[in-house]
C-alpha cells in the first residue's frame, strides 16, 4: 500500500531495534537519520513533542489517556503534526536524495518507522495514516525491567 507506513512499537529493551533492522534488511526505509537503536529522528522528535505537551514522557505516560480524551488539544495536535509530516520538513526523515525524487512520504513503497513511544502516540499515527500497519512487539515485563536495570548500570552488552 503505497503511502501506508510500517509503525514499529514495544517497550524499550523488548525488540523493537531488531525487528526494525530486519524490516530495513527487508527492503523496507526506516528513515535516513537515525539514532543508535534505529529510531529515525524525524518521528522520534515529533512523538517526544507530542508527549511533552501532553505532560508525559515514555516513563511518566499517564498524562496521555486525558490529553487524547480532550478533543480541542487532540484536535490542534493533529492539525500541527500533518503540516510538519506533509511539509519540507520531512526531508529529515527521507533524506535530500530520496525528498528531490518523491517530494513526500506517500509516495514511498514500503516505509515505517520505529519508536517505542508510538505505544502512547498511536492514535494520532492512525488519525493521519488509518492504513498502517503495525507491529506490536512484546517481551516479558521482567525480562524488559532487567534490560532496562542493566542500561542504566551501564551494563548494555549483556542486555
Amino acid at each position: 500500500m503505497v503511502g501506508s507506513p510500517i509503525i514499529v512499537m514495544g517497550m524499550h529493551r523488548s525488540g523493537t531495534t531488531l525487528v526494525s533492522k530486519l524490516l530495513q534488511d527487508a527492503g523496507v526505509f526506516m528513515g535516513r537519520n537515525q539514532d543508535i537503536n534505529a529510531e529515525a529522528w524525524f518521528f522520534l522528535h515529533l512523538n517526544s513533542w507530542i508527549l511533552r505537551v501532553a505532560g508525559a514522557a515514555w516513563d511518566q505516560p499517564d498524562p496521555i489517556q486525558g490529553f487524547l480524551n480532550n478533543e480541542l488539544a487532540l484536535s490542534a495536535t493533529q492539525a500541527h503534526l500533518n503540516r510538519i509530516v506533509r511539509s519540507p520538513r520531512q526531508v529529515g526523515y527521507l533524506g535530500v536524495r530520496r525528498y528531490l525524487r518523491y517530494r513526500t512520504l506517500e509516495k514511498q513503497d514500503l516505509w515505517g518507522w520505529k519508536d517505542p513511544r508510538n505505544c502512547l502516540t498511536l492514535p494520532l499515527w492512525l488519525d493521519m495514516f488509518p492504513e498502517a500497519r503495525v507491529i506490536h512487539v512484546v517481551r516479558h515485563g521482567v525480562d524488559v525491567a532487567l534490560s532496562l536495570q542493566k542500561r542504566s548500570l551501564g551494563d548494555v552488552g549483556r542486555a
